[in-house]
């Protein structure tokens, strides 16, 4: 949104918008969601996703779920959020209201400190059994697991935000509007109109911060 007013006039003509692209949850809404004019196709599948997703560091699990969370509490103009522990109703502390609080106990406040908490406790119970012998999985979330589906889509999500913030302070737009067209189910990464996607992706990944020279394909 931030990014949308600073756009060059030759990348906004045909209605064209600065968009991140998203996990779908099902083939139709790729389908659904493809432009009208379709020139080329490209697919791609992340290698051993799941089990070397990192946990600690500056890209990481534990930090793009932080800077999701981040970005959550700016929207709403909030710093916390009070959860309903029998019903899971989730109510921004900007919005709440004594009246809500007829049971003060079934109710836990969440800050960016506690949530911080509660991702690596989340982490630090991957456990995998392997050849009848149980392993603590330091690294990478077990396929399968509740909560793997969130944690991958949102470490990407990340990889997203530096990819496109990396290309703007370039001024290259093109890479920077070059995944407006992708669609994320899992590990695999469907591209429309995008003829350099395995170029791209070869860059996609590469954080200044931390990731290091290798992309995250």
């Amino acid at each position: 949104l931030e990014l949308r007013k600073h756009i060059p006039a030759e990348f906004t003509r045909e209605g064209r918008r600065l968009r991140m692209y998203f996990q779908a949850k099902v083939i139709t809404h790729i389908l659904r969601n493809a432009p009208r004019k379709v020139t080329t196709v490209a697919n791609g599948d992340h290698s051993k996703m799941f089990e070397s997703l990192p946990h600690k560091g500056e890209v990481s699990i534990v930090a793009a779920c932080l800077h999701k969370f981040e970005c959550a509490a700016a929207e709403k103009s909030s710093c916390a959020v009070y959860i309903h522990m029998e019903t899971g109703k989730a109510v921004w502390s900007r919005d709440w209201d004594e009246k809500l609080c007829t049971n003060p106990t079934a109710w836990i406040t969440i800050d960016r400190a506690k949530y911080k908490q509660i991702v690596e406790h989340v982490l630090d119970t991957a456990i995998v059994q392997v050849g009848g012998e149980l392993f603590w999985q330091s690294i990478g979330i077990p396929m399968g697991y509740e909560d793997s589906p969130f944690m991958s889509s949102t470490f990407f999500d990340f990889l997203d935000y530096h990819f496109v913030m990396q290309a703007v302070k370039r001024g290259d737009w093109a890479t920077a509007l070059s995944i407006r067209h992708m669609y994320r189910v899992a590990d695999d990464v469907f591209c429309y109109n995008c003829p350099n996607f395995f170029q791209v992706m070869a860059e996609w990944g590469r954080v200044e911060e931390g990731v290091g020279a290798d992309s995250a394909w």
